[in-house]
């Protein structure tokens, strides 16, 4: 199955993941509007995504993949320099990844402006711990 998914850090390249083979090209977009299944990034050189395919919420970074169920948490653990996210199914971790913390400028004037917008692992684990926000990754609730 292929997917389209959104760079979370350039709004005009969305890029094609074939969730079978693990393949993965980059594009352009065409058109701003462009219908995507989710959003991807790199993260130290690993390749990172959140996205609807197969009925629910999917997860995979670097050679990890999960389906994001109800009997999934995480957690983003923070320590000097080196963040860790951490993947539980039913209680019991399942995946961790180490990776360099981003620099967070808290004087950033913007104000939606979150830490989850530098922390694409950040972001994913508020995915994972939010019923509502993985809703919103299903075509039927846009």
């Amino acid at each position: 199955m292929k997917v389209i998914l959104q760079s979370s850090t350039v709004f005009m390249e969305i890029g094609e993941l074939d969730t079978l083979s693990g393949d993965f090209f980059v594009y352009k977009k065409e058109c701003p509007s462009v219908e995507t299944d989710g959003v991807y990034d790199f993260i130290d050189n690993d390749f990172a995504a959140i996205f609807f395919a197969d009925g629910q919420v999917q997860v995979r970074l670097a050679e990890f993949s999960t389906a994001a169920t109800e009997r999934v948490s995480a957690r983003v653990i923070r320590n000097h320099g080196v963040n860790e996210l951490v993947i539980s199914r039913d209680g019991e971790d399942v995946f961790s990844y180490r990776y360099t913390a981003p620099e967070w400028n808290s004087r950033d004037p913007t104000p939606f402006v979150d830490k989850e917008d530098e922390d694409f692992c950040l972001f994913i684990s508020n995915i994972i711990n939010s019923p509502e926000r993985k809703a919103l990754f299903d075509p039927a609730n846009r």
